[in-house]
């Protein structure tokens, strides 16, 4: 009785950790911005490259090293996992933080400032 008990709590175990780790691959890669929500101002892709301005990226990477570019103004950066699972905070440019949630295969990103970015996987 013993030996399965221990058998059920190590196979309970290890599917806690293959879990939580398939929470962060799923946010590792390379997100392209395709809109971007400031205050009441919403802009697409296609508009803010219409300005003459790149719309930017974000790139999470396994090592937990990150690259922020919003607008072209690129911020290498580091980015974890929260620890109850609803997310990653992204910290860029020394000491502006972030934070991103994903919805199926869409990434939102706030940035320091409050401003929003709906994100794909390019």
């Amino acid at each position: 009785m013993k030996k399965n008990f221990v058998i059920v709590i190590l196979a309970s175990l290890m599917l806690m950790l293959l879990s939580s780790c398939e929470g962060a691959n799923a946010y590792i890669g390379y997100w392209k911005i395709n809109e971007i929500y400031a205050g009441d101002v919403t802009m697409t892709m296609e508009e803010v490259m219409d300005m003459g301005l790149e719309p930017g990226f974000v790139k999470l990477q396994k090592s937990g090293e990150a690259v922020v570019n919003l607008l072209g103004d690129e911020y290498d950066g580091t980015w974890v996992m929260n620890e109850d699972g609803s997310g990653a905070t992204i910290t860029y440019d020394d000491e502006m933080t972030g934070t991103a949630t994903l919805d199926g295969k869409v990434m939102t990103f706030v940035d320091a400032q409050g401003s929003t970015y709906s994100m794909t996987r390019f």
